[in-house]
């Protein structure tokens, strides 16, 4: 490993660390039918609390996510998805009844992604693929 980006990785240098909630919801294609389309995704909802780690590197950006998520009536995505549809008018989603059910489990990411920067006189930018 003496030259991967793994061994290149410390806690020493990070410029951030953050601690974060999240929510993601996701749904059938058609969120009006009652019935369960065993051919479509099922309604599930992941809530995860987690804490990440940024870097910045002259060639290489790292970033480093531990968290911990869980779905099922707990995730509170139905209730949130119907709350934003009363809000925005939309069509409310009626199959949450049949939503994968709770299970908890570690989320852990480390990704690594190449940085290139590109100077021209007096403007100087970086891009990340």
């Amino acid at each position: 490993f003496k030259n991967t980006a793994l061994n290149r990785f410390s806690y020493r240098g990070f410029e951030n660390e953050n601690i974060y909630f999240g929510q993601n919801m996701y749904t059938p294609r058609d969120i009006t039918k009652e019935e369960l389309d065993e051919t479509d995704r099922p309604y599930c909802g992941l809530f995860s609390v987690g804490f990440d780690m940024y870097r910045r590197g002259s060639k290489v950006d790292q970033k480093l996510d531990i968290a911990l998520g869980w779905t099922g009536e707990n995730s509170f995505a139905e209730q949130a998805q119907k709350r934003i549809h009363v809000w925005t008018g939309s069509d409310q989603p009626v199959g949450w009844d049949d939503q994968v059910g709770t299970h908890v489990g570690p989320i852990l990411t480390y990704t690594v992604y190449d940085s290139y920067y590109y100077s021209i006189p007096s403007i100087e930018f970086k891009t990340v693929p």
